[in-house]
Formats: C-alpha cells, sequence, structure tokens
C-alpha cells in the first residue's frame, strides 16, 4: 500500500483583494448616491422656478381680468403708470393687487422688480410682473397684453 503524505496547500498571494473590492465598490456607490442627491436638488430648484412663473403668470392674468371687468376705469389698472384714476374701487384694487405680488414673488419691493402696466387708447392693456431670487443675478419677468375694448 502506498502511504499518502499530507501536504499543507498554500494560499495564494489573494491577502486583502475582498477588502480593496469592498472598498471600491463603496466608492462606486458614494459617487452614485451623489449623482442622484444633485440630481434631486435641480429637480427641487426647477419646481421652485416652474411655481414661480406660475404665480407671476396669475397675478398678471388677474390684474387683466380686473381690467376686463372694468373696462370704463380701465387706465385705472395700469400699475405704477403716471394715469388718473377717477374710481376709488379700481385704485384700491391694484393697490392690493400689487401688494399680494410683493409678498408672494421673491425680489419684488417698492424699489426693484415692481409689477408695471401700461393702457393705449386704442383699448391695448399690457402688464408686466417681475422677480428676482436673491441668489441670481438676472430678473425674470412674464408680460400679458390684451385688448380691453373688444
Amino acid at each position: 500500500m502506498r502511504s499518502f503524505r499530507a501536504t499543507r496547500v498554500r494560499p495564494a498571494k489573494q491577502a486583502g483583494v475582498a477588502l480593496i473590492e469592498s472598498l471600491v465598490s463603496m466608492v462606486l456607490l458614494a459617487f452614485g448616491v451623489l449623482g442622484v442627491l444633485r440630481m434631486s436638488a435641480t429637480i427641487v430648484e426647477a419646481n421652485v422656478q416652474s411655481r414661480e412663473r406660475i404665480q407671476a403668470t396669475f397675478f398678471a392674468e388677474q390684474l387683466i381680468g380686473m381690467a376686463l371687468a372694468d373696462p370704463a376705469n380701465a387706465p385705472c389698472y395700469a400699475v405704477n403708470a403716471s394715469l388718473t384714476c377717477g374710481s376709488t374701487t379700481a385704485a384700491a384694487n391694484v393697490t392690493t393687487w400689487a401688494s399680494q405680488v410683493a409678498s408672494t414673488l421673491p425680489g419684488v419691493t417698492s424699489k426693484a422688480n415692481l409689477p408695471s402696466g401700461s393702457y393705449a387708447t386704442d383699448g391695448t392693456f399690457s402688464v408686466t410682473v417681475s422677480w428676482r431670487k436673491s441668489s441670481e443675478s438676472k430678473a425674470h419677468s412674464y408680460t400679458a397684453t390684451t385688448n380691453v375694448l373688444n
């Protein structure tokens, strides 16, 4: 009979490879998570900008609606214009509207980004609503135009 001698098998020189592989996978996972966080921050910012545009559109259309509902006093709804207004109700509505715009949209103050309106003798009525976030250098604006006499 043959006798077998027990031999010890030496492990290959791979000590620590699993640790390195797990560290590499953790780094890749961290970059993936950072990418998802960056993407979600961008989506949130886009939603905020969209909300501001919707609010500006709403306010502009609201003022146009006031002018269309009261065409005899349409010049009174030209915000920050040098037109004389004979209706105290229309003047009060415009003042309330302007304060709502200033309290809702960012960067609208008594000195900057004021809403403005114009009324022409042919009945063309325009309103511009502007806003600017403190982190931005350029103001955004929305302008709506209609004819209140037709």
